[in-house]
């Protein structure tokens, strides 16, 4: 082979050299740096059960802004006062392991506000609770839970009175309930899809100005694991704050122990304890009503005591106890668009360092009928 030959498969070896260099490296192309967002996400629970839908809406959301998300449940079997300290050490934790953002379901929201402000995070932090005038809040994703409390009332009392009918006070104003944010379609009581409570006009079905008066109206049983824990206060003030307008009493029951509920309703069986109608029942949390429905479920001795179960919230399980009969009619929300919107908004605020608008959710009212709705159906089981 002559010189000129080698020179030029030399010269040839060197380029094809070059050229496969260009083009396993970014010398020739540079590719756009994706960035990763580290977000944990702590919640109020010791399992995920209730957050089936939110975790749906939480990957779908990552996968669209490219979060890595550590999704953190809490120990089992610790007291409120521990969760608190817990969800406090797991916030710093996540804070030191690089994360750049929290999103925070608080076991108890004023005691956790005040740890922040002792802890002072350097990073955002999104509750999925109500909005809180903190610097250490960049956001909230919530649900109004009075107005939960005021619609469950509202319905447990018209099916009260349909039975009763007798004359009372009547119901509570329309605009005392109403969202100024409800959904499309949200235009008056013949369903309340797409809208968080009634905006004119009676319930369903109800008559106008007729309720059970103090002296016919039997107590309603308020079931919950606990007034402090999350925003059930505001729930049972909605609640009673309906239920009054009505004359209707309420009798609170707090969860003391595994028992509590069943003992209750034990109460409603046994000659010289029992009331003298079957008793309803408003779980004020997804917790008490998944409990009470089981327990109802497991007994037709105790369901022929129970003439009604209401309660907030929902999963799986207890739609399909909605579909039983077992559960009368719920309040519940969409969870994939609370963990969608809390993924979206914790990127905006490392993104761009601003406060992001807060997201109050639109609550809908499911009962047996309701359940066949295919826009409804499309929230209460949404595909990832």
């Amino acid at each position: 082979m002559s010189v000129r030959e080698r020179l030029i498969w030399g010269v040839s070896a060197a380029i094809l050299a070059v050229l496969f260099l260009m083009s396993s490296t970014d010398l020739l192309i540079k590719e756009k740096e994706t960035q990763v967002h580290p977000i944990s996400v702590i919640i109020d629970h010791s399992s995920d059960e209730y957050y089936g839908n939110f975790r749906k809406g939480m990957d779908k959301a990552a996968e669209e802004y490219q979060a890595d998300v550590n999704f953190i449940t809490l120990y089992p079997g610790t007291d409120a006062a521990a969760k608190v300290r817990q969800q406090v050490e797991l916030v710093q934790r996540e804070e030191n392991d690089d994360a750049k953002a929290i999103i925070l379901a608080p076991v108890k929201r004023a005691d956790m506000l005040a740890a922040l402000e002792l802890s002072n995070p350097g990073i955002p932090v999104i509750l999925l609770a109500d909005p809180a005038d903190s610097k250490h809040i960049a956001g909230s994703v919530y649900v109004d839970g009075f107005q939960v409390g005021s619609l469950l009332g509202d319905v447990a009392a018209r099916d009260i009175s349909d039975e009763t009918r007798a004359p009372a006070t009547g119901p509570p104003a329309a605009d005392d309930i109403a969202d100024s944010s409800a959904g499309a379609g949200a235009t008056g009581p013949a369903d309340y899809l797409g809208a968080t409570a009634p905006q004119q006009g009676p319930a369903p079905d109800a008559p106008s100005g007729t309720g059970a008066s103090p002296a016919t109206a039997p107590t309603i049983y308020l079931f919950t694991e606990g007034l402090d824990l999350g925003g059930h206060s505001h729930v049972y003030d909605g609640v009673r704050s309906a239920l009054s307008s009505y004359g209707i009493a309420t009798r609170l029951v707090e969860k003391k122990d595994a028992d509590t509920y069943r003992a209750t309703i034990e109460e409603t069986v046994y000659p010289g304890t029992a009331p003298d109608t079957p008793i309803t029942i408003i779980a004020l949390d997804v917790a008490a009503l998944d409990e009470t429905a089981r327990i109802l479920a497991g007994s037709s001795v105790f369901a022929s005591h129970v003439r009604a179960l209401y309660g907030a919230g929902s999963t799986t399980s207890i739609l399909n106890q909605v579909d039983k009969g077992v559960i009368t009619g719920l309040v519940t929300w969409s969870g994939f668009d609370a963990g969608y919107l809390s993924i979206q908004k914790a990127v905006e605020a490392i993104d761009t360092g601003r406060q992001p608008d807060q997201a109050k959710l639109d609550i809908y009212y499911v009962d047996k009928e309701r359940l066949k709705d295919k826009d409804l159906e499309k929230i209460l089981y949404p595909i990832e």
